[in-house]
């Protein structure tokens, strides 16, 4: 919430899971509550008294330029558990290069994460499957379940499968969520209704914008 309040200026909110914003394939995701205390026993239970160092690599990315403000409030947040984080300022060029190359194993990014249609179709095109694009989780049960979603053609049959992806990820902590950011445009006062399409972060449907106080015809 801090990280929503001051760099995100109240633009967004805390998020729960990874693609929560990709409901409602992920409505289950419950957020993860925020106690140290409890952060703190894990930690020592896992056999780190004292903490750990994290390398984090951070880089300013389209959508995501304020990624290194967020990596040094990490610093400070994490530092309070006992995790050192050790940022190393880099660019996304870098390590794009890195993660093509399967050379980021061992590596934490710092990364804005973008929707791109139902759950399973990021997982598989990014980095959670061994023919993804880039480096990232690779695991046998994973690609089982991504492989069975992509050839599923019933959507109710998706929506439980998805549900049951979303899980995995949220339990093996596949990804650390912190915020999910808000998307803002600038719509001048002649434009009307503009309908997006759920699940995914980029805008679509140019062609139906109507102008103000008109209304969208989806039939055509």
């Amino acid at each position: 919430q801090a990280i929503v309040d001051t760099i995100l200026k109240g633009e967004g909110e805390p998020a729960g899971g990874y693609l929560e914003m990709a409901k409602p394939w992920t409505d289950w995701v419950p957020p993860r509550p925020y106690d140290p205390v409890k952060a703190k026993q894990l930690l020592t239970e896992a056999g780190y008294p004292n903490g750990f160092t994290l390398p984090l690599w951070a880089y300013p990315k389209a959508g995501g330029e304020e990624q290194p403000l967020m990596a040094e409030a990490l610093v400070q947040m994490w530092g309070k558990i006992g995790i050192k984080v050790q940022i190393t300022p880099t660019d996304w060029g870098t390590w794009k290069t890195l993660a093509y190359a399967r050379k980021s194993s061992g590596k934490v990014n710092l990364n804005p994460g973008y929707s791109i249609g139902e759950p399973w179709q990021t997982y598989m095109i990014v980095n959670l499957t061994t023919g993804a694009a880039y480096h990232g989780y690779e695991s046998p049960e994973m690609d089982k379940l991504l492989g069975a979603l992509s050839s599923e053609p019933d959507y109710q049959k998706r929506m439980v499968m998805s549900q049951q992806l979303a899980k995995v990820v949220y339990d093996n902590y596949l990804y650390v969520p912190l915020v999910i950011k808000n998307s803002i445009f600038g719509v001048g006062s002649k434009v009307g209704e503009w309908g997006f399409v759920p699940g995914y972060s980029y805008p679509h449907y140019w062609e139906y914008i109507t102008h103000a106080g008109e209304k969208p015809d989806w039939t055509k």
